[in-house]
C-alpha cells in the first residue's frame, strides 16, 4: 500500500511539471483604444519550452480575428519578458496563403528592449493590405532560452 501511495504521489508531482515543459501561448487579447479611435490592438503572449526554449507555432482562428476585417497592421510592438528570449530571435505572422503579413519586419528582435516597427514592403506585396479576418499563424524562432517569455501586439488602423 505504501508503494502505491508513493508511486501515486510521484506521478502527481511529475505530470504538472511535464505539462509546463512545453511552450505555450495565451489567448489573444483584442482591444479597441476608444469608441472614437480608428485604432485597435490585439496582443499575443508566449512562453518558451522549459527545457529547450522553443516556442510552438500558434494559429489564431478567424473567429478570434473577425474584428480585424477591414483593418490593416499599422505597427507591431514586441516586448521581451523575464526570462528574456535569445537575442535576435525572429517572428513571422503568416496568412492562409503563407505570406508574412508584416513583410519580415519582425526579424532580429531585441532580448532587452521593447520595439515598435511598421510592416515592411517586401519587394512584392504592399505594406498596408487590409486584413480579411482569416486565420493567422505566428511563428517564433531563434530562441533557445528556457521558459523565455514575450508579447507581440498588433496595432491596427482603418
Amino acid at each position: 500500500m505504501l508503494k502505491k501511495t508513493l508511486l501515486f504521489a510521484l506521478v502527481m508531482l511529475l505530470v504538472p511539471a511535464l505539462a509546463l515543459a512545453v511552450g505555450s501561448w495565451s489567448a489573444p487579447d483584442p482591444q479597441q483604444i476608444s469608441a472614437v479611435s480608428p485604432f485597435r490592438t490585439i496582443k499575443f503572449t508566449w512562453i518558451g519550452d522549459a527545457s529547450g526554449g522553443t516556442v510552438p507555432a500558434y494559429t489564431v482562428t478567424s473567429a478570434s480575428l473577425a474584428f480585424m476585417k477591414g483593418y490593416y497592421i499599422y505597427a507591431i510592438e514586441t516586448d521581451p519578458g523575464t526570462p528574456a528570449p535569445t537575442t535576435l530571435y525572429d517572428i513571422t505572422i503568416t496568412n492562409a496563403g503563407a505570406r508574412d503579413v508584416v513583410g519580415g519586419a519582425l526579424a532580429d528582435r531585441s532580448a532587452t528592449l521593447q520595439e515598435v516597427v511598421p510592416p515592411k514592403f517586401d519587394g512584392v506585396n504592399p505594406m498596408y493590405v487590409p486584413l480579411d479576418g482569416g486565420a493567422l499563424s505566428i511563428n517564433v524562432s531563434g530562441t533557445t532560452a528556457n521558459s523565455a517569455t514575450a508579447y507581440i501586439k498588433l496595432w491596427l488602423a482603418r
